[in-house]
């Protein structure tokens, strides 16, 4: 029954996830033709060159503006690609508010809105994350954003289930944008999940089959009016390819290769200058609010700006040209990035190599500036606009300057340079392969694409992440690759951890529960697991002892849960548990019952190679050192295993001679938020710290601060007034 269940639920996700996608990029079309429409008409009038300039460029910002007020004071999680978070949160990261179902209506809104206001982003990205929040809402059956609960799936709450909901909710978000499930899938296994097996694979093939399956049939029915007739295309498909080659020359090899250079270099240096660009926001813009929108309304008039005033035979049309003119830049960028990279890949007229390196230069530096401003999009659109530009002016200009017949055809130049790009800026190679061979139903470019991809992957990993990876490095997750740092090689665990940490005994009183916890809530650390030991002597359990046989671990909120609880039995049954002359701080109560008594432990001497795989693949928050004897000596956490911290280890070994286990300090730093998504969270999972967010606010945007306060607040409502400080 709850397989049958689950099988349901992804149909369920599927289908949320088709309708949303359905809502985006229709009305991103409609808003887009009409304020073009307009634009156009004022032309017509022949009234000369401002009255439709300025028109154009005050629709655009009056359609940024609110996106921005929302983005800034209501929702920051709204703002930005959101694919980064949604990889962390797969990587077992709780990133704050990122899949919560005010999250996807305000993303939704605010996208289709961005996106008309031609900035240069594109709606795609957004798609994917609403799938993911999708597929983790429904899975729960509940809504904390609106503090509704169903009371049903209730056998899905847990990490694992959630997790799964999740990936399968970003492979329908691919499907439905492009019509690809089978990207979808690659894409969930190539850069999402870290962890993955074959029911992982199903339920995300399975969701984005169906997601493309519903798609289809609502996009007929609502847009075309004809129910029941399946247009196999997606809707961002950029139709089949006629390629202008049956064979391939060894030249031709050669200039795949180069484009994939040229992909690598673009995106490695488009990576570095847009985390400088993101580390100078977080400490000089994102602190004060009304820095933020007069950044945004800034980037959308200059955005707006540089389209309209583009000039120099796509779709031929006139645009503030004489009659007999045509202006190929303008219809570039007026007929939007779809229209424009379609075109691109497929008109075989010639264009002007200014205009080809002047489009994709303007947008290569717009989407620069643009990326990390409080506004919702995606990049790859955008990429694909860029390579397709700089690819069609490579092919011209070898094609006419070489003293043989190079034979590069310049539309699948344009193609496989949108690819290569794509994959400098995101490191993906397999699943944005399998994109356009969905996509296009086009076989013939197979090889080309695959070198490309491979060759703009090496090239750019020489001296950058991905874009995904740096913005995560901006938020300051905790986020674990899949292989460790190689700082680490030479440690052990008993190196690495935390040693003496604070433990608490199988059997404690509620008073010394309520000190741990008020003693480890503060700056710079606040626990969120304790080791629960043997029964042995009370008093030596606090902070240090010889003697420490471990029987589980219990994790902070269990902890304020368990007290809530054990309050509300004692005041409905007076008579329990209580002797004469005793409270309820002094009645010992028995830790067990809520402890996992089945942790994951390795020993002091395990290499740091072996521990890591456990915290990727498992998910782990903390891992717990114990000697032979199962006698607790220190904790591991998720930040113990980041690259930071192997710089620190190995200067620590350099300078002393001395690892992080001989200088004893938490046993976890991160924050338990119990109100950050649409779930219980359980023990596996990572969480900020809102304390650290005082360290941290640099990177974060601004209002956060508020949110995690509010956060608390609506936390200590439910609880007994004498807990709510815990």
């Amino acid at each position: 029954m709850e397989r049958a269940e689950k099988w349901i639920l992804v149909s369920g996700v599927a289908l949320g996830t088709a309708l949303v996608a359905i809502l985006i990029l229709w009305c991103v079309e409609k808003l887009m033709s009409l304020k073009n429409g307009w634009v156009q008409q004022v032309i017509d009038l022949d009234v000369g060159f401002f009255p439709p300039f300025l028109l154009f460029v005050g629709l655009n910002m009056t359609l940024v503006l609110p996106v921005l007020l929302i983005c800034t004071y209501i929702e920051p999680a709204i703002g930005g690609v959101g694919v980064p978070e949604v990889v962390a949160y797969l990587n077992s990261i709780n990133m704050p508010r990122v899949v919560r179902l005010k999250t996807l209506v305000g993303k939704i809104v605010c996208t289709i809105l961005s996106v008309s206001g031609s900035m240069t982003l594109g709606p795609e990205a957004p798609i994917v994350q609403s799938g993911g929040i999708i597929g983790a809402g429904l899975s729960q059956g509940k809504a904390s954003s609106f503090k509704f609960d169903s009371g049903l799936f209730t056998s899905f709450r847990n990490d694992r289930d959630k997790l799964q909901f999740i990936c399968a909710g970003t492979a329908a978000g691919m499907a439905s944008a492009f019509g690809a499930p089978i990207s979808g899938v690659l894409l969930v296994l190539e850069e999402g999940a870290s962890f993955w097996d074959t029911d992982l694979i199903l339920f995300s093939f399975f969701c984005g089959l169906s997601a493309k399956f519903f798609f289809f049939i609502f996009l007929q029915g609502f847009i075309v009016d004809s129910w029941g007739a399946l247009e196999m295309e997606g809707y961002l498909f950029f139709g089949p390819f006629k390629p202008n080659m049956s064979s391939f020359k060894i030249t031709a090899f050669v200039f795949y290769v180069l484009l994939g250079v040229m992909g690598g270099l673009l995106g490695m240096l488009w990576n570095k200058a847009v985390a400088r660009i993101n580390n100078f926001r977080a400490q000089r813009i994102n602190p004060m609010p009304y820095r933020r929108i007069i950044e945004g309304m800034l980037v959308a008039f200059i955005t707006s700006v540089t389209i309209y005033l583009s000039k120099s035979p796509l779709k031929f049309r006139q645009f503030n040209c004489a009659k007999g003119e045509w202006n190929d830049m303008a219809t570039l960028f007026m007929n939007g990035m779809e229209a424009a990279t379609r075109q691109l890949w497929h008109n075989n007229a010639h264009f002007s190599k200014i205009s080809l390196v002047a489009f994709s230069s303007f947008f290569y530096l717009l989407m620069m500036i643009t990326l990390g401003i409080a506004v919702p999009g995606g990049l790859l659109i955008p990429c694909f606009f860029i390579g397709g530009g700089y690819g069609r002016f490579f092919a011209q200009v070898l094609n006419e300057n070489l003293p043989w017949d190079a034979g590069i055809d310049e539309t699948g130049a344009a193609i496989i340079a949108s690819v290569a790009v794509l994959s400098g800026f995101t490191r993906l190679t397999v699943a944005l392969a399998a994109i356009i061979i969905e996509s296009t139903n086009e076989f013939t470019y197979a090889i080309p694409l695959g070198i490309a991809v491979v060759v703009a992957k090496w090239v750019a990993d020489i001296r950058s992440d991905s874009i995904i990876h740096e913005i995560i490095h901006v938020k300051k997750a905790p986020f674990l690759e899949w292989d460790a740092p190689s700082e680490f090689r030479f440690f052990t665990a008993k190196d690495l951890m935390h040693g003496d940490p604070i433990c608490l005994d199988e059997r404690d009183f509620p008073a010394r529960i309520n000190e741990v916890l008020k003693e480890c809530d503060g700056y710079p650390f606040k626990h969120q697991a304790f080791p629960v030991v043997q029964h042995t002597d009370p008093e030596g359990q606090l902070r240090r002892g010889k003697t420490r046989t471990l029987r589980g671990v219990i994790s902070r909120k269990q902890l304020v849960q368990m007290l809530a609880n054990n309050q509300a039995q004692l005041e409905l049954h007076p008579s329990l548990g209580i002797q004469e002359g005793e409270t309820i701080e002094s009645s010992p109560v028995s830790l067990l019952p809520y402890t996992n008594q089945w942790p994951y432990t390795v020993s002091p001497n395990a290499s740091i190679s072996s521990v890591y795989p456990l915290f990727r693949l498992l998910g782990l928050r903390w891992l717990i050192v114990a000697d032979e004897r199962n006698n607790v000596q220190g904790i591991i956490t998720r930040k113990d295993l980041i690259h930071e911290a192997g710089h620190l280890l190995m200067h620590d070994r350099d300078e002393h001679g001395l690892g992080l286990g001989n200088d004893a300090s938490d046993p976890d730093d991160d924050d338990g938020d119990d109100d950050g998504d649409d779930t219980d969270r359980e023990e596996s999972r990572d969480y900020y710290d809102e304390a650290e967010y005082a360290e941290l606010r640099q990177s974060t945007p601004c209002s956060l601060h508020a949110l995690q306060r509010s956060r608390a607040a609506d936390r200590e409502t439910s609880l007994p007034e004498n807990l709510r400080e815990l």
